[in-house]
């Protein structure tokens, strides 16, 4: 959601972003011309209303205004596999899934690299291919989807391990690969479970909640999702 209440989309396969309105009115198409192959697939937005997008074809992290003007580009010295990105309102950091890596990587918003958490494997902390992330306001908790252990990890503000929660499943609460996932303003955590075809609503102590989406309108591997803030007047 960009700070005018425009949805971004990430358009892999046309190399491109496009935004829409809430309603489903297309406003406008974002394609970068100075970057070759750009293969956008997460986008964050800063509280200043820049665009922050992981560009899988370059391994990098591309920032454009919300007017779709290129601004800079960062990581390709770290980054091998991009994924999900996230701004923290916590700490004003920009938080960078590196799936391959089984890392998640930490920059400044002006692009400066930070540091890096987590590593391969199933045990506290670890990652098996993590695939999105989301961070709340009140402490910076981090919150990542591990598609490879069926679960979401939660760490600190510095990527500390605090506890995770989910295991393989379909019953409430249980996950078949998590992919998106995101947080409301009073923390609660909603993950896309892709393979039970559904999104499901957690507190931010991993408690389960409800599943959200209508199983009259029942989904069909929903990778994406986000939630809105307060929504400006138009």
């Amino acid at each position: 959601m960009t700070k005018s209440g425009h949805v971004i989309v990430d358009d892999r396969s046309n190399h491109r972003l496009q935004s829409f309105a809430l309603q489903g009115k297309h406003q406008a198409i974002y394609k970068f011309t100075e970057i070759a192959n750009f293969t956008p697939v997460y986008s964050a937005v800063s509280e200043d209303g820049k665009i922050f997008t992981t560009d899988n074809g370059n391994k990098q992290v591309v920032v454009c205004d919300e007017n779709g003007q290129l601004i800079k580009c960062f990581g390709k010295d770290q980054l091998k596999y991009v994924f999900g990105i996230a701004i923290s309102p916590y700490n004003g950091n920009v938080y960078v899934v590196d799936y391959s890596a089984h890392c998640i990587r930490i920059y400044s918003q002006s692009g400066d690299y930070i540091k890096c958490f987590g590593s391969q494997g199933n045990r506290a902390g670890q990652f098996s291919n993590p695939w999105d992330i989301t961070v709340e306001s009140s402490e910076g908790k981090v919150f990542v989807s591990d598609p490879g252990s069926h679960s979401v990890k939660v760490f600190d503000a510095d990527g500390g391990f605090l506890f995770s929660f989910g295991s393989c499943g379909s019953a409430d609460g249980k996950f078949n690969n998590p992919w998106g996932i995101c947080n409301d303003l009073h923390g609660n955590v909603y993950v896309c479970d892709y393979s039970n075809n559904r999104v499901q609503k957690f507190s931010s102590s991993g408690a389960f909640i409800c599943q959200v989406d209508c199983g009259t309108e029942a989904l069909r591997g929903p990778t994406g999702v986000c939630v809105t803030g307060k929504i400006p007047s138009r």
